[in-house]
């Protein structure tokens, strides 16, 4: 089940993440490719700033057994359900798209 990990790898994530910037642009939404962007970075930024928190002062009390905090797991929520929220345009297929997206950022942060 390891493998399932391998969905939010940044090898596999960045470009999906461009994908999706390149396509809000020429769609002609240009707001919303910025935002897209923004959230990527802000997202990135706070693991990383999360990840040498808790390498400096070690795991927070409320979470003892924490090692790192998870990068594929918040790539995998963002992207995956940046693009879902994208083929969830029509009211009919939301709430199914969205469920998928929710289970498989869960699945990758469970592995």
């Amino acid at each position: 089940m390891l493998f399932v990990t391998d969905f939010a790898d940044q090898a596999v994530v960045l470009p999906l993440a461009v994908a999706i910037a390149l396509s809000l642009w020429l769609a002609g939404w240009g707001r919303g490719a910025l935002a897209w962007c923004a959230a990527i970075a802000a997202t990135f930024a706070a693991v990383g700033a999360l990840k040498l928190a808790v390498f400096a002062f070690g795991a927070p009390p409320v979470l003892p057994d924490l090692r790192s905090p998870s990068g594929h797991t918040a790539a995998a929520a963002l992207v995956y359900g940046g693009l879902a929220a994208l083929l969830a345009a029509q009211a009919r297929w939301r709430a199914r798209t969205l469920a998928i997206a929710a289970l498989c950022a869960a699945t990758i942060g469970a592995t």
